[in-house]
């Protein structure tokens, strides 16, 4: 196989996406660019790297990526851990024998100087994975039963953030539920703000907000908590919820309103809900 680095000028705030096998008779290149365009917004400091693989002068695979620097450690990720998308790795033809790109890739990876490299690969024997020289790095999902009444799911808490909880409801804050819209640009404002503190931007664009909130919510699977105080809104948080398990999908806050403790809050009213449900 021979690997050559390319960018194709797509533009800034596309992201880049494969995972998809193609049929023999498919046009990869168009299929990949068909998969590239729409996708969510790349929202940090990175440089974008494909390596366009052939065999015999025919396209057979792609790999796009990014280029992370961490000092003088150089990462090539697709994607990388945290990321806010699992939608990247290689976008291989059928006919490909795994082995071989794997091999090559990790040769091409050695000549780049990169020190590091993680990308996903679906659907491929993980005993093929570690033979060709690769870990494989597992997650967990965590699932935690919610208590069955409120009262309980508050004494579940730690010392600290029960008196967190009483301390924001003594100060007057309220808590609630809305559909109202507008809270989109208010969550996704705060959380610039809590980025901005570690000088980084948000790992998703508010496009993907408002997609949530139009396939969601109009079923009630997306819970929208906002916490208020002096008439403002101080504190945001989402969670997926079927009727079955609970998911937080994000939360914010105005950087102004810590002291008051309104993600406690917000947090709270989120579990009492759920336990009020029997989730």
């Amino acid at each position: 196989m021979q690997i050559r680095s390319e960018n194709w000028g797509i533009p800034d705030g596309v992201h880049l996406f494969a995972g998809t096998k193609y049929q023999e008779n498919d046009d990869l290149r168009y299929g990949y660019e068909r998969n590239v365009r729409g996708k969510s917004t790349i929202t940090q400091d990175a440089k974008k790297l494909i390596y366009h693989i052939t065999e015999n002068d025919e396209t057979v695979a792609f790999l796009p990526g990014f280029i992370i620097r961490k000092g003088p450690i150089k990462i090539f990720a697709s994607p990388f851990e945290g990321w806010n998308t699992p939608y990247m790795g290689p976008l291989l033809r059928e006919c490909v024998k795994v082995n071989n790109f794997l091999m090559s890739v990790r040769s091409r990876l050695k000549k780049d100087k990169f020190h590091y490299a993680q990308f996903t690969l679906s659907n491929i024997d993980q005993n093929l994975i570690r033979a060709c020289g690769f870990q494989i790095l597992e997650g967990n999902t965590y699932i935690a039963r919610i208590a069955d009444d409120p009262e309980t799911v508050l004494s579940g808490y730690s010392k600290s953030t029960r008196k967190h909880v009483r301390r924001a409801i003594n100060n007057g804050l309220a808590v609630e539920f809305t559909k109202d819209k507008s809270f989109i640009d208010i969550y996704y404002e705060q959380l610039c703000q809590v980025f901005d503190k570690s000088n980084m931007r948000p790992t998703y664009p508010k496009a993907k907000v408002e997609a949530l909130w139009d396939c969601l919510m109009p079923s009630e699977k997306l819970l929208a908590t906002q916490v208020s105080y002096d008439n403002a809104i101080i504190a945001t948080r989402l969670d997926f919820f079927d009727g079955v398990y609970m998911h937080s999908f994000g939360s914010a806050s105005d950087q102004n309103y810590l002291h008051l403790y309104p993600n406690e809050l917000a947090r709270y009213h989120v579990m009492s809900f759920a336990a009020d449900v029997s989730v």
